[in-house]
């Protein structure tokens, strides 16, 4: 996307169309009701003429238009338009969403950083922008887009600025609570040095060492990078594998496996409807023997109805209902 053409003058209405464009992002944040953008949302990966795909995997019409207007605004660099110029329009957006101007804000700058050794005025502009705009990131909970600015400003950080940078760090943290706190629900500025921390420098982190240690022990996982977006889980996904649960009722029956299945973290979840369908097929004597004994071991009503509909399909099996299919069904509404 750009207002310049392939050879000849500026285009006139250029500053109309970024004032536009800069306009109908602003317009989207400010919507009433809406919800910001998804955490699936990396504007790295946003493409405006993939809208498609995106669409349907993250449903944001918003970061469509934020990869608008930041296209816009790398034309624009391209052609050599001052940073200033650049960047007009965007304020307004601050005013209607101060965190979604900021994400766009450091996507623009990470993108286009100044050269190396520059000392202009324009790398002043910069270099002003970026360390304000990581004080205010470093304040929220991390973005792929804010987290990349922030490691590019802590590495490359001038000298003469690394004190002000600093400073702005340190308030936006705030200051560490006690590690003996990892036990209880943490304030909301722990949670966030710790999910910034695997792009802090250590001198910065120094008050929190404890803490930080403390909760590697409780989470040895650790954070996230924050640098990248999560990637989204399919629909289809659940912590119980199909696998695990077949070698659970080969093993123990199906009623262990119902057990199993109506304990885990995220049971009721849409995707353990394949998860049955498919145990049942591959054993629906075993399945099928006691409908209402599987159905009280599955205690969710969402599961059981999942259950059902297995067992509705294995019907026509010549295995299935060793016990009678009209028995099964008076059985299973006793037992609903």
């Amino acid at each position: 996307m750009t207002v310049h053409a392939d050879a000849g003058g500026p285009f006139r209405w250029a500053r109309a169309v970024r004032g536009a464009l800069a306009g109908l992002l602003r317009r989207d944040l400010e919507t009433s009701g809406r919800r910001p953008w998804s955490e699936f949302v990396d504007l790295a990966e946003v493409r405006v003429l993939d809208a498609t795909l995106f669409l349907d995997r993250v449903l944001d019409m918003g970061a469509l238009l934020a990869r608008a207007v930041l296209d816009l605004a790398a034309a624009d660099a391209a052609a050599g338009l001052p940073l200033a110029d650049r960047l007009r329009a965007w304020p307004r957006t601050a005013a209607a969403d101060a965190g979604g101007h900021d994400r766009v804000l450091a996507a623009n700058l990470t993108a286009h950083p100044p050269l190396r050794g520059a000392g202009d005025e324009e790398a002043g502009q910069w270099w002003d922008l970026a360390v304000e705009a990581t004080g205010r990131l470093l304040a929220n909970h991390p973005t792929p887009e804010g987290a990349r600015l922030v490691d590019l400003v802590l590495t490359h950080c001038p000298t003469e600025r690394t004190a002000d940078l600093h400073r702005r760090v340190r308030q936006a943290l705030g200051s560490a609570p006690a590690a003996a706190m990892t036990g209880k629900v943490l304030p909301a500025g722990a949670e966030r040095a710790w999910a910034w921390s695997p792009i802090l420098p250590a001198p910065l982190l120094a008050g929190y060492d404890p803490l930080l240690a403390a909760l590697r022990r409780a989470r040895p996982d650790g954070p996230p990078d924050p640098r990248t977006a999560p990637r989204p889980q399919s629909r289809h996904h659940t912590a119980l594998t199909l696998e695990d649960l077949r070698e659970r009722a080969a093993a123990d029956g199906p009623l262990t496996a119902a057990v199993a299945l109506a304990g885990a973290p995220d049971a009721g979840a849409p995707g353990y409807a394949i998860v049955l369908q498919r145990l049942v097929a591959a054993d629906p004597a075993a399945w099928t023997a006691d409908v209402p004994a599987v159905l009280a071991a599955l205690v969710l009503p969402g599961l059981g109805a999942f259950y059902l509909a297995a067992a509705t399909a294995a019907a026509r099996h010549p295995e299935a209902f060793p016990a009678g299919a009209a028995f099964v069904v008076l059985a299973a509404r006793a037992a609903l």
